[in-house]
């Protein structure tokens, strides 16, 4: 296997561990919900990952990178993560609509998870979150 391949794999590996963290306030993984920006790996295992929050005074936002971090530490391959946290862009309840790729177990067809998802932009919006 080269290079490459190694590193696609690896960077599978880390999305998995990154989409077992959730939002506590929203029923979404971190993932899905659009926070993590970039994750860039180099040849020995570094990974630099950039996130959001979903807003700056987020209630979690002392504990949220620090539980990427060590999830993504956990995964076989990864010999050290620069988790840093980044405002610009900032997140949007759009982050999460236009991921695509949001899915709930009630969402039974699009039409249904559209509409929970705008619905879900709207009431985010309502409380000062987007």
């Amino acid at each position: 296997m080269n290079k490459l391949m190694d590193k696609d794999a690896l960077k599978e590996k880390i999305i998995a561990a990154i989409k077992t963290v959730h939002d506590p306030e929203i029923p979404v993984d971190i993932y899905e919900l659009g926070l993590i920006y970039d994750i860039a790996i180099a040849g020995d295992g570094k990974v630099v990952i950039k996130m959001t929050l979903t807003t700056p005074m987020c209630p979690v936002a002392g504990s949220l990178p620090l539980e990427v971090q060590q999830k993504v530490m956990e995964v076989e391959g990864v010999t050290d993560v620069d988790l840093q946290v980044v405002f610009d862009p900032p997140w949007t309840c759009f982050s999460l609509v236009q991921s695509g790729t949001v899915k709930y177990k009630k969402a039974r067809c699009a039409m249904q998870h559209r509409a929970f998802l705008f619905g879900l932009c709207r009431l985010l919006n309502s409380q000062g979150f987007g």
